[in-house]
């Protein structure tokens, strides 16, 4: 289970760790995990509804999408000359924020992804 829906909306809860806690999941299942909870909030559980639960879920997920997609696009730089924000590489991005096994390990050795 990545999600729980309580009482119509009053709270929805989404697992962010791997079911083997050795991780976390990625964005885009959360994100679905989040939609999908969301179409909850109208159309209950899974029952009679379902047809009508599983369109509202694919709309909210395609509208996601196209915000992210517009946010993506209209992404600017300041400098004409091509030279933009370019992060660290994540091991030295991890090292530089304490983690000393660099990525791939928490401070308890477990697996970050």
């Amino acid at each position: 289970m990545n999600g729980l829906n309580e009482n119509a909306g009053e709270a929805i809860k989404l697992r962010l760790r791997t079911d083997q806690y050795d991780g976390f999941k990625s964005y885009t299942v959360v994100r679905r995990t989040l939609c999908h909870e969301l179409a909850h909030n109208v159309w209950g559980g899974h029952g009679k509804n379902r047809a009508k639960f599983k369109e509202l879920n694919s709309e909210l997920n395609r509208e996601v999408l196209e915000l992210e997609r517009r946010v993506r696009d209209a992404t600017h730089t300041l400098a004409s000359d091509g030279n933009v924000y370019d992060p660290l590489p994540p091991d030295v991005e991890a090292q530089a924020h304490g983690c000393p096994g660099g990525i791939g390990t928490g401070s308890r050795g477990w697996r970050i992804s």
